[in-house]
């Protein structure tokens, strides 16, 4: 009865990678073949506190965090760099309405923080305003946090952090403008819940982590014990826009 119901799950839950039925485990979780395209960091290695990824380098942060402002948490894990099949698995959750990648994804993600030692109190996604919500139908990043918290056993809390304003589209803007137009984007509601707990901040992708940062500076002010940040993916390369001359 039992190898039925496996049968069924299967053949009912196909990877939502590949599309195959029969291998997503019956769960809507990655097969193997998947999971052996997406380049993970490794969770044996060392890790940049400022963004998760590889510590390429004998100082504090790695090489690309150098470039960037001081972080405003004290430690950040990030599943996977975002390129080759990570990337367009992420895109496709992100931008072609396929939500139920949050399931493998946010699976990845409570693997990496369970192998990591640290123990998180809250978990909090980083909100969308209200009108791209309704555009997308969905946050990303609340889907991930529900995954998360569902494996590891922590309370997310989505009605804290709320954002006041819609910002511009990221991927169009210069690092300096990144940083300058989310200035007082976020705001606490609540903030007393956050007051000496370890917050975690949950999102899809850091790139130059000017988003998480201007979330962290707010829940800062509700006096956590610690900040941390868990994201999917991490940009391995931030492409400089930079201003015309004119």
């Amino acid at each position: 009865m039992n190898k039925l119901l496996s049968f069924t799950d299967e053949w009912f839950f196909p990877c939502p990678g590949c599309g195959k039925y029969g291998n997503g485990g019956g769960r809507e979780y990655f097969c193997r073949e998947c999971v052996g395209k997406i380049e993970f960091f490794a969770p044996d290695s060392a890790r940049c506190p400022g963004c998760g990824g590889f510590l390429d380098s004998p100082m504090a942060v790695c090489t690309q965090c150098l470039d960037e402002e001081p972080r405003l948490w004290h430690n950040a894990l990030a599943v996977m760099p975002y390129v080759g099949f990570g990337r367009e698995l992420i895109r496709k959750y992100k931008f072609s309405n396929f939500p139920v990648l949050c399931r493998p994804l946010g699976s990845l993600a409570a693997q990496i923080l369970t192998g990591s030692g640290l123990a998180p109190d809250i978990l909090i996604p980083i909100p969308l305003h209200f009108s791209r919500m309704i555009k997308r139908s969905y946050n990303q990043s609340a889907l991930l946090a529900a995954q998360i918290g569902k494996h590891c056993s922590i309370p997310v809390m989505t009605g804290v952090l709320k954002r006041s304003r819609l910002r511009a589209a990221q991927a169009s803007l210069s690092r300096h403008d990144r940083h300058r137009d989310l200035k007082k984007v976020f705001y606490l509601k609540n903030p007393e819940k956050l007051k000496s707990r370890h917050i975690m901040l949950v999102d899809d992708i850091l790139t130059t982590g000017a988003t998480l940062n201007a979330a962290a500076e707010v829940i800062a002010k509700a006096e956590p014990s610690e900040i941390s940040i868990l994201v999917i993916a991490r940009s391995v390369g931030y492409r400089r826009i930079l201003p015309q001359v004119k």
